[in-house]
């Protein structure tokens, strides 16, 4: 069919929304200052390198405990913090730091309760520290260092990881950006590997899952009361009764084991749909190398449109007022020491309107992608064949982009306006379950209860606007029309698409789990060479673990685009496969020879 517009006042409702957020980020502009959110803030509350008293002083000290400092310090004030135009690098200098004498009890010198706290100066040696991210001087003794980020600091205990990840992989930057391109190499690998062994990979997957269910279900059933074994004691550790658990955890596999027995057994014929549905997808991705650029493209523009996001919600909080906080002195509460963040109402809606957009947002270029790439397997599906091969589209990639912001722009705004909106709503929830107290648990259960359905909710809004999004590139309906087609198919086809579906989530799995698993051991082992181990080279490691792990971590991030691109490509073609199927156009000369098979099956036998 020929392209149309659909859902245009879905869409003049998405411009106006972007317009919206616009203006709000317009006013974080005007009103606030991001700088309040990254500079720290000495005991008066003034805002190192911010405020006017201290605008040439940006970076943020802590002088040592008691009188003395320099080398010899054994630990820090937190409660007096000041701000230095730069860190000292030894203990030559000297510093004026803050300090209380104790207060006087009220109650003996002032019949309103009040109480005065007197404040004097000392002079320290200075602390020998570095620059940490332009903003604060971190003592160099690893001792005082740790202090500052401990649960008992004033950075708390989840800094601590971040800072020492961030130190020990801030030299291993090009070793990463390597790995992040081994990753990619092996998810076009994996893609080949789909095209030529799907079947042997599908049911070979298939057979190791029966066995392992089986296996770790006689095994648990069997060593349920050795206390000696290995997941036994493992179990124990997680555990209040070890036996209990073992037998539950030997049913359960047990179970899975039958149920994939029965796949095996009665669903091969679907099975084969969805071998050859994957095949088909692989083959279309190679046979238009622009689509190869699809799932690197889509992971570079959803890193940026997050940073923006993210960035503009940092500026959205900016906005809020600093008033001071109280901290402890003795037994005594004394302000001005410590600040934080409110917000007035109005902030608090203008924030929230802007992460509800930023789900919003990513959840439309989730959508553009899905019809990105069912627009360009339809038109390869639907090429006709020349000289036994098909040509490929020109330019897929480009056409299938236009024609979605250009036409269906409504539509996807429609879609994923749904599902941000479950996923919004999911996420108060969820806050309101870790801030439930623990003496109401039946409040706590019906909340948790209420967030687990929304996540299934969500979970289904999300199947059926990927179909939907198919028939919208397919068809070029509008999204309640597109989703209407998608539920008959399913009521038709349900045990195809479930298959299918099931074939594919194995087959991203064990992609996902190769290309994150060989990126590691690849990594971790690299490591190990000279190059990395010598404390004098650039390339040092400091860390091999650490190191491995954020290799690992980057290659799963690439590794997940690959794998949406095969599931929606095989949906894709399954979607075209049912509508050639339904208007009885078998021999279409446009119909791929891996597909034929299936028709040819159906004439014989009436079903799949």
């Amino acid at each position: 069919k020929s392209n149309r517009c659909t859902d245009i006042f879905c869409l003049i409702v998405w411009l106006a929304f972007l317009a919206a957020m616009g203006f709000v980020l317009i006013t974080s502009f005007r009103d606030g200052d991001i700088r309040r959110l990254s500079h720290g803030f000495n005991f008066k509350g003034e805002l190192c390198g911010v405020d006017a008293a201290v605008a040439g002083q940006p970076y943020l000290y802590y002088c040592a405990q008691g009188d003395s400092g320099g080398s010899e310090a054994k630990s820090l004030d937190f409660a007096n913090p000041i701000c230095l135009a730069k860190c000292p690098e030894d203990d030559s200098q000297t510093i004026s730091c803050k300090k209380y004498k104790e207060a006087v009890d009220p109650e003996s010198t002032d019949d309103k309760g009040e109480f005065t706290v007197n404040e004097y100066h000392v002079n320290q040696a200075s602390i020998p520290t570095k620059d940490q991210f332009g903003r604060y001087c971190v003592p160099k003794n690893l001792d005082l260092a740790k202090s500052l980020v401990r649960g008992d600091g004033p950075l708390g205990s989840d800094v601590v990881q971040m800072f020492d990840s961030i130190s020990s992989l801030r030299s291993c930057w090009p070793m990463l950006l390597f790995a992040v391109l081994v990753a990619v190499v092996l998810g076009y690998l994996y893609l080949f590997a789909l095209e030529i062994v799907a079947k042997e990979l599908i049911w070979g997957l298939l057979v190791a899952c029966i066995v392992l269910f089986f296996s770790i279900g006689v095994y648990c059933l069997i060593h349920r009361n050795n206390e000696g074994g290995p997941v036994h004691q493992v179990v124990a550790a997680y555990a209040s009764d070890a036996e209990w658990t073992m037998i539950g955890i030997g049913v359960v596999s047990l179970i899975f084991g039958a149920i994939f027995v029965c796949v095996a057994c009665w669903a091969s014929k679907s099975i084969d749909v969805a071998v050859n549905c994957i095949e088909g997808a692989c083959q279309c991705i190679f046979d238009m190398p622009s689509l190869l650029l699809q799932p690197l493209l889509e992971a570079f523009i959803r890193f940026i449109v997050f940073l923006f996001l993210l960035y503009g919600l940092l500026w959205c909080l900016s906005v809020g007022e600093i008033k001071s906080a109280e901290v402890g002195l003795g037994s005594y509460r004394i302000s001005g020491l410590h600040r934080t963040f409110q917000l007035t109402d109005e902030e608090w809606y203008m924030t929230a309107f802007w992460v509800f957009g930023s789900l919003w947002i990513l959840e439309f270029l989730t959508a553009l992608s899905q019809f990105i790439v069912a627009y360009s397997v339809a038109l390869w599906y639907f090429t006709p064949y020349s000289g036994g091969s098909k040509d490929g589209p020109r330019f897929p990639l480009f056409r299938a982009t236009c024609v979605g912001l250009f036409f269906h722009s409504g539509s996807l705004a429609l879609g994923s306006f749904l599902v941000a909106m479950v996923r919004m709503i999911r996420y108060i929830f969820q806050f309101i379950t870790k801030n439930v107290k623990d003496s109401n648990p039946v409040a706590k259960a019906l909340v948790c209860c209420i967030s687990c359905v929304m996540w299934c909710f969500q979970k289904f809004l999300e199947f059926i606007n990927k179909n939907a999004y198919i028939d919208i590139a397919i068809n070029k309906n509008n999204f309640c029309t597109a989703g209407v087609n998608v539920m008959k198919i399913l009521m038709s086809e349900g045990v195809a698409v479930a298959i299918l579906n099931g074939a594919t989530f194995i087959a991203q799995i064990v992609g996902a789990a190769t290309i994150t698993l060989l990126t590691f051991l690849l990594a971790y082992n690299a490591s190990g060479f000279e190059l990395f181990q010598d404390r004098d080279s650039r390339w040092y490691v400091p860390d091999p673990a650490m190191f491995a792990g954020a290799a690992a971590f980057l290659a799963f991030l690439v590794a997940i685009p690959f794998m949406l691109q095969l599931d929606m490509a095989s949906d894709t073609l399954l979607m075209c496969y049912v509508k050639d199927k339904n208007k009885g156009n078998r021999g279409g000369s446009h119909v791929p020879k891996i597909m034929a098979d299936l028709f040819d099956d159906y004439d014989r036998s009436g079903k799949y």
